[in-house]
């Protein structure tokens, strides 16, 4: 999760499949939190979406902007992606990378 002045971010991760649901699965959506309130919505967004994914890292990038990283799509997949979600806009971005691997 980023916190976002009087919100929680929370993208992706594992959620229950539904109501009445046991089977757990991966996410790709973003959710706002309000420890002020208890409440949380789900923020619907657009563009380069990345695919949902489980032990991913995330951090926000100034009060607006927040960026994920990597992750696993399942046991034996790893991401080395980058994504940035601008949250005012609710616009994903993929980010490629320039120049040499190191």
């Amino acid at each position: 999760p980023c916190e976002r002045g009087d919100v929680v971010v929370i993208f992706g991760g594992y959620h229950c499949g539904g109501r009445g649901s046991t089977k757990a699965m991966r996410s790709n959506e973003v959710i706002l939190c309000s420890p002020v309130t208890i409440g949380s919505r789900t923020l619907p967004c657009h563009g380069d979406l990345p695919c949902p994914r489980i032990f991913h890292a995330a951090c926000m990038l100034g009060p607006t902007m927040m960026v994920v990283f990597g992750g696993r799509t399942n046991p034996t997949t790893s991401l080395s992606d980058l994504y940035v979600l601008d949250l005012p806009g609710r616009a994903w971005a993929f980010l490629q990378p320039i120049g040499e691997r190191a």
